[in-house]
């Protein structure tokens, strides 16, 4: 009989540097929650527009407790760094896992880090802590730990002790098939070493490719 027609040979798909890098397109949810009755309860989504040279461009949209429309930061997929999110405060590196940065037993030291309040001079050291399962919204998560100190001299007089921030602390957990982090845990401390506030980050839903 004839021979079948020859197909052609398919175009390769382009494919990121890690299949485990975030992509145009995938997003998570988010809630939060903090340690006072009056600390705000958000819901928010991030969205990866484009990501280029290890740059991660993504968008966040505040669902609760007020619809905010998107906005849009830049961060280093692989080194570590904070992002400046405004209202809902600092994140912590949030691709660590995905761009194979982090082991169970990395560290960083002299990380920049942004200004609250125009109270600035960090000293910021980061280290993993542990491998553990974690349990949020989104599910269960075999998870690595790393724990970031922000720390700074306080600069005031003692009548603003109970104001000025010179120590954050932020717990954050990675788990490699949601790419992003699933859960992060931020203490906010004054000069009088009272806590200020305690945010709660949990994963609730994520689509990635």
């Amino acid at each position: 009989g004839p021979l079948p027609a020859a197909e052609p040979a398919p175009t390769p798909a382009p494919t990121a540097a890690h299949p485990r890098q975030p992509a145009a397109g995938d997003h998570w949810t988010y809630r939060s929650r903090g340690k006072w009755p009056t600390s705000p309860k958000r819901t928010f989504t991030l969205r990866v527009d484009r990501v280029d040279n290890g740059l991660v461009y993504e968008s966040l949209t505040i669902l609760e407790p007020t619809p905010e429309r998107a906005r849009s930061l830049r961060s280093q997929g692989a080194a570590p760094g904070f992002i400046d999110w405004g209202g809902v405060g600092w994140e912590f590196s949030p691709w660590l896992v995905a761009f194979e940065a982090l082991t169970s037993n990395s560290q960083w030291r002299g990380i920049r880090t942004p200004s609250i309040n125009n109270w600035g001079d960090w000293n910021t050291y980061a280290r993993a802590v542990g491998v553990e399962t974690v349990s949020v919204p989104a599910g269960r998560f075999k998870a690595i730990e790393v724990e970031v100190w922000a720390r700074r001299s306080s600069t005031e007089s003692s009548t603003l002790a109970g104001q000025e921030v010179t120590s954050v602390k932020l717990n954050i957990w990675y788990a490699i098939e949601s790419k992003r982090y699933v859960k992060m845990l931020r203490t906010i401390t004054a000069a009088n070493s009272q806590r200020l506030e305690e945010d709660v980050f949990e994963l609730v839903e994520y689509s990635t490719r």
